[in-house]
């Protein structure tokens, strides 16, 4: 899942430790965008 929401958050241009914020509180948004 970090991969996923690494390319995710590169994509958008935002750094690894915003990602790992982003990703924690908006787990659901993620991975429904990732899928």
């Amino acid at each position: 899942m970090v991969a996923r929401t690494g390319a995710s958050s590169a994509a958008s241009g935002e750094t690894p430790v915003a990602l790992t914020f982003t990703g924690a509180t908006n787990v659901r948004g993620v991975k429904n965008r990732t899928f």
